[in-house]
């Protein structure tokens, strides 16, 4: 059932990341993300389990990348499962991008903020609430309270939450799904293959496809603003300038990273910048790692000898959000499973 409440009309998209982390608390540290990966990995085996039922071509994109990273989200903030199909319709809102979204966008986001007030409501007028016994949603309404944070940016954060635990990680792992099966090494293998014979890898290849796969399309984060003058990259910046951070063009940086062109899922030194850094780094960082290392580990397992349905030129690309994924990717899995 869909709860409502009233709140202010909203002046920004998210609170200050400073707020964010005192209201989401340790719960995506990781030293505590293993808590997810049970659930993850269910969610992960039926999606698969109902691949094979439906036969090839699979679309990845809504028969497993959505539903699995909108499930885990949702799952771990303890929403109901019902209400997870408002997330996808407000998110595809939220991120649609134009000169004529705006008002679209806004509505998203208060509608959104709405939902979210209307089941944080009630957790936050406990005085002592006990964040172990809820999901997510339950810490950050106990460290709101305790914080004193009102209702209206504490909804914004968990709007939030959701919005980027879903579409970001649905991105990145469609978007692997594609580079694995299509890239081929010096020998003429594909990097699927090589993870099928080397699955001990992934956690590795992970890192190296967030680094060389980009996140959005137009290969950068959001703007900040100088803070003070300073210099880069030989140019002098002013305090209060706009600064739009190429962190693409970053994770390329030869002076960091040694053939950085290089696909290398034995690289040991990655500090590649996919996620941010510092006060803008991604809070969900480690959830977000270990949903697409689940699913090369089962997928490369079970299904060995996938493959891209189409030709790789005639894949289309996502153009309605700025978020960078195929906007469909078929592939054919050609499991053995479904010889049995």
């Amino acid at each position: 059932m869909v709860q409502s409440c009233r709140i202010p009309r909203c002046t920004r998209v998210a609170p200050a990341p400073c707020v964010a982390g005192d209201l989401v608390g340790n719960a995506f540290a990781p030293a505590r993300i293993d808590r997810y990966r049970p659930a993850v990995e269910r969610l992960t085996s039926r999606l698969l389990d109902a691949l094979v039922q439906a036969g090839d071509p699979v679309e990845v994109n809504e028969q497993l990348a959505l539903p699995l990273a909108l499930g885990v989200i949702g799952g771990a903030m303890g929403l109901p499962d019902d209400d997870l199909p408002l997330f996808r319709t407000w998110g595809d809102m939220f991120l649609s991008t134009g000169a004529d979204r705006a008002a679209e966008n806004e509505r998203a986001m208060l509608e959104m903020s709405a939902y979210m007030a209307g089941r944080l409501g009630g957790l936050m007028v406990d005085a002592e609430p006990r964040p172990e016994e809820g999901g997510l949603l339950t810490v950050i309404a106990g460290n709101a309270v305790r914080r004193r944070t009102s209702l209206e940016e504490t909804a914004l954060l968990a709007a939030g939450l959701v919005i980027a635990g879903r579409e970001t990680t649905a991105a990145a792992i469609a978007g692997f799904l594609f580079r694995l099966p299509t890239t081929r090494k010096d020998g003429g293998e594909t990097l699927y293959r090589l993870l099928v014979a080397h699955p001990h890898h992934i956690p590795r290849a992970v890192e190296e496809l967030l680094r060389t796969t980009p996140g959005t399309a137009f290969e950068s984060a959001q703007p900040r603003r100088a803070v003070r003058a300073v210099e880069l990259g030989g140019v002098r910046l002013r305090e209060g300038d706009l600064v739009i951070p190429a962190i693409d063009r970053a994770n390329r940086d030869p002076d960091v990273f040694e053939e950085p062109e290089h696909v290398d899922f034995q690289r040991t030194r990655n500090s590649h910048l996919a996620f941010g850094s510092g006060p803008h780094a991604c809070l969900g960082a480690p959830l977000a790692r270990l949903e697409p290392a689940v699913v090369l580990r089962e997928l490369t397992r079970r299904f060995p000898d996938t493959r891209l349905h189409h030709a790789p030129h005639d894949v289309v690309w996502n153009t309605v959000t700025s978020i960078r994924h195929p906007a469909a990717l078929w592939l054919d899995l050609a499991s053995s499973e479904r010889a049995r």
